[in-house]
């Protein structure tokens, strides 16, 4: 019995720990994305008068929000350039690695970089923020169609392939129009604040 509780507490006590552990980091990190939202949100809000123009008082709040927006459409363009389908899979892929687990990889990464800029959607216009929706969602179903004309013993390399022909035969990456709708929109912003 004593046997029993010794080796319990060898397999038990660090796996309780690691899982605290991964809890207590998991909640900061919540806390501190909620905290940046918030502070999102209220600069938004002060920069808009009741009537929801963008208030000019010395020009401090309309170049504070001008800022804000640009950063917004530049952090935008930059996670479309990431997961652009081709990028991704030179970033992702590894030798070795199965069709089932480069899909897994490739929609996680796609998925994890959308949530890290998800509070950007305030800065930016509906439309380019649909567009940006629908090129991530379009990406995936990139990968999943891929993923399902792919045999149960393929390899992250034979899906990879027919990714880039699957492009190659529609003419472009899913992210190109929101990326046309973004730099466009960023360019007007940019005139009209010179």
């Amino acid at each position: 019995m004593v046997e029993y509780f010794e080796t319990l507490s060898y397999t038990a006590v660090p796996v309780l720990i690691a899982v605290l552990g991964g809890a207590f980091v998991y909640r900061e990190y919540l806390n501190h994305r909620a905290t940046l939202l918030d502070k999102e949100l209220t600069l938004f809000k002060a920069a808009h008068s009741k009537s929801g123009a963008v208030a000019t008082q010395g020009g401090g709040s309309s170049n504070g929000m001008m800022a804000l927006r640009a950063q917004a459409y530049e952090r935008m363009v930059l996670y479309l350039e990431r997961i652009t389908p081709d990028a991704l899979i030179m970033r992702m892929h590894q030798g070795g690695m199965s069709a089932d687990l480069l899909r897994n990889d490739l929609a996680k990464a796609v998925r994890e970089e959308f949530d890290h800029n998800l509070s950007q959607q305030i800065y930016v216009s509906d439309e380019a923020w649909k567009h940006v929706v629908q090129a991530k969602e379009e990406t995936l179903q990139l990968f999943n169609i891929a993923h399902e004309k792919m045999g149960p013993k393929a390899t992250g390399l034979e899906m990879s392939r027919l990714v880039f022909s699957i492009l190659s035969e529609v003419g472009r990456s899913p992210n190109e129009s929101a990326l046309r709708v973004l730099r466009s929109e960023a360019r007007k912003l940019v005139q009209a604040g010179a």
